[in-house]
This record gives structure tokens, C-alpha cells and sequence, in this order.
């Protein structure tokens, strides 16, 4: 079943500061951020995610265990023939960091009619979404500056098609893409519940027992007179 395409983008939102901030080391943070970020928009805390999918306290199961150290400045060693200067070393500089960069992402609403990237942007890089980030970070890492943008979309093939798996009481439906991406899943608003193998031992009728005939004794003053009814 493919749903009818609303034109919903995701939403991605790059924060920059000036201070050290990483978005493994400091998840608590970033996860923070998601919280107020997902209430100054108004929307579910779970449309609004980390770099890793994680969203306001639900870290993401793939959050690697450590952040990714930097690539340590290369070291070159040559002789210089020009000047007969054997063995001239020349040791690049390394590039000092001077800003780091939280991405976050605000994915489109399924249930829209017609999603409004473009307000979603706004909202999500506005004036009242700053404040509730500053809220978070601006104590410990300074203030930030926010760009936001509907991102472009790639193609995604299925390397492994979705398959369910009956459980007990669920059902888990698991698939593998080519590429990094997120899978929506949604249910109709107005389909009609069916129920599946609706005949099985353990929901089957039984059927209604007899009903069972009461006894009533009638007497009078002068005889004794027994009906059944």
C-alpha cells in the first residue's frame, strides 16, 4: 500500500555554536533540544530527531558509543633537491576549530492533507523556536545561530522488502534500504477494522446452552397442587 503523496519534506535544522558541543558525547543535550523544539512548534516529540533519530527522551538505538575523533594533521617528510636540503620536513598545520554544528530534523507531518515545508522551516528557525533552544544551551555553550531548509530528497531502494512477523499480541514488520532513511508508518483514519481468520478455535461461538426449567409450588388451604412450568 502506497500513500497519496502530501509534498512533506524533512526539515533539517543546523545549529552552530561557538563553544564545543557534540551530539554523541552531549546526546542528554541534543535530546533536550528536541523536547523544546518539538513543543515551541507544537508538534509530537517524535517528529522532531537528532542526527541519530533519536527524539526528546528516547535516545536512538544506533547512537554510536563514542564520538568519531578528528583525523589526526598529516606529517610530511621530502628532501628538497633545490636547496640540497635533505630530509626538509614540512608539517602541516592543523585547522584549530572554532565553531561546532548540531543537526536536527523535523520530519513532515503523514496525516496533513498538504504539508507546508516552507512554514515548517520558518517555525522550526523562528524567533520562539531560538528561545526555547537558547533555553537548553545558551547557559553552558553561548548562543547559537539556526538555519533551516527543506531537505532534497534521494532515491531509496528496498535491499530487503518489508515482511510481518506475527507475535503476541503485535506484529513486526522489518525491512532493509540501500541508504540511510527514515520508513513512515501511518494508518488510515477512516478504514474499517477486519478481523482475520474470524472463524478460529478460540473466538468460534459456542453455542447457547438450554434454559434450564424452573419449578414453582403452588398450594392452597386445602389441597397441595405441584405444576411444572
Amino acid at each position: 500500500m502506497t500513500a497519496k503523496d502530501n509534498g512533506g519534506k524533512q526539515v533539517s535544522l543546523a545549529l552552530t555554536y561557538k563553544k564545543a558541543i557534540n551530539d554523541v558525547t552531549n546526546n542528554g543535550v541534543v535530546l533536550s533540544i528536541a523536547c523544546k523544539l518539538a513543543e515551541s512548534m507544537a508538534v509530537p516529540y517524535s517528529r522532531v530527531t537528532d542526527a541519530y533519530g533519536g527524539y526528546c527522551n528516547s535516545p536512538s538505538p544506533s547512537l554510536p558509543a563514542a564520538a568519531a575523533k578528528p583525523a589526526a594533521a598529516a606529517n610530511t617528510t621530502a628532501a628538497n633537491k633545490t636547496r640540497l636540503l635533505a630530509n626538509a620536513t614540512a608539517n602541516a598545520t592543523a585547522k584549530v576549530q572554532t565553531e561546532w554544528v548540531i543537526s536536527m530534523f523535523v520530519q513532515p507531518d503523514p496525516f496533513a492533507e498538504k504539508a507546508d515545508n516552507d512554514a515548517t522551516a520558518k517555525a522550526a528557525s523562528g524567533t520562539a523556536a531560538q528561545a526555547a533552544i537558547d533555553g537548553v544551551t545558551k547557559a553552558t555553550y553561548g548562543a547559537m545561530t539556526a538555519v533551516a531548509k527543506a531537505t532534497t530528497e534521494a532515491a531509496v531502494k528496498w535491499v530487503k522488502a518489508p515482511a510481518a512477523t506475527g507475535g503476541a499480541k503485535q506484529v513486526t514488520i522489518a525491512g532493509s534500504t540501500d541508504v540511510a532513511a527514515y520508513v513512515y508508518c501511518a494508518v488510515s483514519k477512516s478504514a474499517s477494522r477486519r478481523m482475520l481468520n474470524a472463524t478460529n478455535a478460540s473466538n468460534a461461538t459456542a453455542a447457547a446452552a438450554p434454559a434450564a426449567k424452573e419449578v414453582v409450588n403452588l398450594q392452597s388451604a386445602s389441597t397441595a397442587t405441584k405444576y411444572t412450568i
